[in-house]
């Protein structure tokens, strides 16, 4: 915050976005290899400053997901073709609610786009659990961490997705990059859902 002009750019490009992308877990997944889409830094002084007014840690995890969706559900309107990675969300739950999952079940998408089908499926298992309250702590670990898994074929896809699942609490150990119809070590794992 205490960068102004090119100077700004430049620590933002050559120290923030490699030091998140260097961090552990999650997040250091979603900025792994990331490249700005900020080329002046009066765009970027203004998104700071924007993001600084906002009390982030106060804002309950299900606002800070349903915001993201809104914004990958427009972004799928307006760019071309970027809906085929965005499936409508009463089109899930009505699949969701179709299969009716449960919280030990080993769910998995092979087309997990921007995550919406583990989203749902997280959210539907809340509520059939008393939103989680009938779960031990270890079967909610498992739920948020192991038992979701997902595969997406476009790397800035998956980097959405992964966003998308941290935003509603949500860290699988597997979702990968990769093309769900070739041959390798996916196609010999069996799952419930």
């Amino acid at each position: 915050k205490d960068k102004e002009g090119e100077e700004l750019l430049e620590h933002y490009n050559r120290v923030v976005l490699p030091t998140l992308g260097d961090q552990d877990g999650i997040v250091g997944e979603i900025f792994a290899r990331v490249n700005s889409q900020f080329r002046t830094p009066v765009n970027l002084r203004e998104a700071i400053r924007e993001i600084d007014e906002i009390e982030w840690s106060g804002i309950d995890v299900d606002v800070k997901g349903t915001a993201y969706e809104a914004l990958l559900q427009r972004y799928a309107e307006e760019a071309k073709g970027a809906g085929q990675y965005f499936t409508p969300r009463p089109a899930i739950k009505a699949v969701v609610e179709a299969i009716d999952p449960d919280h030990d079940d080993k769910i998995h998408d092979p087309a997990a786009g921007t995550g919406g089908f583990l989203i749902n499926a997280f959210e539907h298992i809340l509520e059939k659990t008393n939103e989680g309250i009938d779960l031990t702590r270890e079967e909610r670990r498992e739920l948020m961490t192991e038992n979701l898994s997902g595969m997406e074929l476009v790397p800035e896809t998956r980097r959405l997705g992964l966003m998308n699942l941290a935003l509603h609490d949500l860290q699988p150990q597997n979702f990968e990059v990769g093309d769900s119809l070739s041959p390798g070590p996916h196609t010999e794992t069996t799952y419930d859902i």
